[in-house]
């Protein structure tokens, strides 16, 4: 599982625990009750045109407040790079100015170099003088003690503490320490295995390692580690045997398909085809970018125009042409008025 869509699960099922965890004197200001998980938002990168995706968003209410509403902002990157503080300020700008509401920017770095739980900032200016300061939180999860974290009574903790340093800690030992705490864990199965999961996925125990897991497994008393143990290798089996399957079954189809093409078509037969595909996947291609460009354009004129007229969508489903769709998702920003945007006429 990329580690994009790992975290987006991972955040949505333990979002109270993370913050918490990471950020507690933010979390004493939400009121958990209120969270709601907001879907994809997809962003025009002006003057480019690429769309941009944010990796986790959600809105909270504050408990000084009913009417008070914020937007959490968590964006995972495997580096810290020198792009990330341009590309979280204009996240937040983003955000800022589609939600109109606070907007709160969390990075979290999953290899070493950040420097722990900190703040980071993106400043601009010119001839001397400071023109922009923004600020975010940033938490460099390696550069964190693996030890303190897997005496941290969060649920969540444990299963972090796979992606921290630890230096003279045995592998094994380490793994399942962190697996035992996500056992004794007072979470429902599905939780315990998505935190299991994490260990695992971030260990990255060789076999040999993995022997000596299971054996120290098999040896413990407590039976609800053991219990732990046994669902999720039965369970992390299936997921690998589904997705084995799956990759197997589509090898084959497609080697069995090139070679009964080679064996049963004659030669002009066969460039016939490979035309006639080429051209289809071509037209095919073409109309399905069009397609595309013509729902993230309607998104994007629902969110900031509200309800669209039935004439407005077949006007806008009417342009075929990619380019085009592209410059006008480019204005969405600057048209204050569906006048503004310059959608052509029937």
């Amino acid at each position: 599982m990329p580690h994009d869509q790992l975290w987006k699960q991972l955040l949505e099922t333990f979002f109270r625990e993370f913050m918490e965890l990471f950020l507690p004197d933010v979390a004493e200001h939400i009121d958990f009750d209120s969270v709601e998980p907001l879907g994809a938002e997809l962003f025009t990168d002006l003057p480019k045109g690429r769309l941009r995706r944010p990796d986790f968003l959600v809105q909270v209410r504050t408990r000084e407040g009913a009417t008070e509403i914020v937007l959490i902002h968590v964006e995972v990157q495997a580096r810290r790079r020198k792009d990330v503080p341009a590309r979280m300020f204009d996240y937040y700008c983003l955000l800022r100015l589609r939600r109109e509401v606070p907007v709160l920017p969390v990075v979290v770095y999953l290899q070493p170099g950040a420097g722990g739980i900190t703040r980071e900032r993106f400043a601009a200016g010119l001839w001397g003088r400071e023109t922009l300061r923004f600020e975010y939180d940033a938490l460099g999860l390696p550069d964190l003690s693996a030890e303190e974290y897997l005496a941290n009574p969060s649920a969540l903790a444990p299963a972090l503490s796979a992606l921290m340093r630890a230096p003279g800690m045995d592998r094994v030992a380490r793994a399942f320490r962190a697996l035992e705490r996500v056992a004794r864990t007072d979470v429902d199965e599905a939780r315990r295995f998505l935190l299991a999961y994490v260990v695992d996925h971030y260990m990255k125990l060789t076999d040999d390692e993995a022997e000596e897991l299971k054996a120290l497994s098999q040896s413990s008393t407590a039976t609800e580690v053991k219990q732990m143990f046994l669902s999720f290798q039965s369970r992390a089996h299936e997921q690998g045997l589904s997705q084995g399957m799956q990759q197997g079954l589509s090898q084959g189809m497609q080697q069995g398909l090139s070679q009964g093409l080679q064996q049963g078509l004659s030669q002009g037969l066969q460039q016939g085809l490979s035309q006639g595909m080429q051209q289809g996947l071509s037209q095919g291609l073409s109309a399905g970018r069009a397609h595309g460009e013509q729902a993230v354009l309607l998104r994007l004129m629902r969110r900031r125009f509200g309800a669209l007229a039935p004439e407005v969508v077949a006007r806008v489903e009417a342009i075929q042409d990619t380019n085009q769709l592209e410059a006008l998702a480019d204005r969405i920003l600057d048209a204050r008025t569906l006048d503004e945007l310059g959608l052509p006429t029937a």
